[in-house]
C-alpha cells in the first residue's frame, strides 16, 4: 500500500481498474498509437501506413490504439511487423515494410531496435516518415546512436520539450542537472525525472509536517488541475491517469526540433480497449 507515483509506463494496467495507491503520468500506449494514426491520416495524408512494433504488451497496445482510430475510416495497416526484444538483425523486417510501399511507419520498439530500424532503412534507401513512440523520444541519444539517421523522425512528447531553448523551467532543470550530475547527458529521461517528482513534491508541501502515506494519497487525489511541465494534468479519486494527450515533434539535429502539432487528445474508448486486451 505504499504510494507509487508515476510508474514509467503507458500500460493501462496501472490505472485500469483504478488502484488506490498508484498514480500514472505517461499517456497510455493505446492512446499514443491512436494519436499517431490520427496525425498520419489527418495531417500527413498518408496513403499507406505500416507499423513495426515490439511483440509484447507495449507494442500490441499501440497496434490496438491505431486500429481503433483507423476503423472509423475503414483503413488498415499495409504492413504489421512484430519485433522480439532479442532481435538484432532486422533486415527481413525492413524488407517487409519496404515491399508494402508504406510511406509512413509507426515505430514501437526499444531504443536498440529503433536504432537498427532507422539505420537499416537508410542503408537500403527506404525512406518513409517514421513516427516514433515517446519511448524513443530522447532525441540527442537517438541522433547520436544512429549517426544522424534520426534526423526527420517524428516522435511523441508530452509537456514542454526537454530541448526547449526558451522555457525557463527547462533552463532551470537543465542547470540543476549540470550542477549536481555533470557527467549525465541532458535529455528527455533526466527531464522526465523532474516531471514525475513534481506532483509528489507539491503534494508533500500541502501536508506540511504531518506526512503520512494516507495523507499523501489524499493530497494526490485532490490534484485535479496541476501543471506537469507546461501541460495541464489531473488526478482525482476516480481517475489516476494524469494525461491522455501527446504532442508530436520532429528531430532536426541532436538538439533542435520542430513542433509538428499541438497537444492531440485521444478519443479512444480506453476502458473497452483495455478490457479487450485483458487488462
Amino acid at each position: 500500500k505504499i504510494p507509487w507515483i508515476a510508474p514509467v509506463s503507458g500500460a493501462t494496467n496501472w490505472s485500469i481498474p483504478i488502484k488506490n495507491n498508484i498514480f500514472s503520468v505517461l499517456p497510455y500506449y493505446i492512446d499514443e498509437g491512436y494519436i499517431q494514426a490520427k496525425y498520419a491520416v489527418e495531417e500527413l495524408k498518408a496513403q499507406k501506413i505500416g507499423i513495426i512494433y515490439q511483440n509484447d504488451d507495449v507494442g500490441k497496445s499501440a497496434l490496438v490504439g491505431a486500429k481503433d482510430y483507423f476503423k472509423k475510416d475503414g483503413i488498415s495497416f499495409v504492413s504489421e511487423v512484430p519485433v522480439e526484444v532479442t532481435d538484432t538483425d532486422l533486415s527481413s523486417h525492413i524488407a517487409r515494410l519496404q515491399e508494402s510501399g508504406a510511406d509512413v511507419v509507426l515505430l514501437w520498439t526499444l531504443p536498440r531496435q529503433g536504432v537498427i530500424t532507422v539505420s537499416s532503412a537508410k542503408r537500403v534507401g527506404f525512406d518513409p516518415q517514421f513516427i516514433a513512440s515517446f519511448i524513443l523520444s530522447d532525441m540527442t541519444l537517438m541522433h547520436g546512436l544512429t549517426k544522424g539517421a534520426w534526423e526527420g523522425v517524428i516522435y511523441g512528447s508530452f509537456g514542454t520539450s526537454a530541448y526547449s531553448k526558451t522555457d525557463p523551467t527547462v533552463k532551470k532543470y537543465r542547470e540543476t542537472m549540470k550542477k549536481y550530475y555533470p557527467d549525465v547527458t541532458w535529455g528527455v529521461f533526466p527531464y522526465s525525472g523532474f516531471s514525475y517528482v513534481k506532483p509528489f513534491a507539491e503534494a508533500i508541501e500541502k501536508l506540511g509536517k504531518n506526512v503520512t502515506r494516507e495523507g499523501l494519497i489524499e493530497a494526490l487525489n485532490e490534484m485535479n488541475n496541476f501543471d506537469l511541465i507546461g501541460i495541464p494534468a489531473s488526478w482525482d479519486k476516480n481517475n489516476h491517469q494524469a494525461l491522455r494527450s501527446m504532442q508530436l515533434l520532429k528531430c532536426i539535429n541532436s538538439e533542435e526540433f520542430e513542433e509538428m502539432s499541438e497537444n492531440i487528445t485521444s478519443d479512444a474508448d480506453i476502458l473497452k480497449l483495455a478490457k479487450e486486451m485483458g487488462h
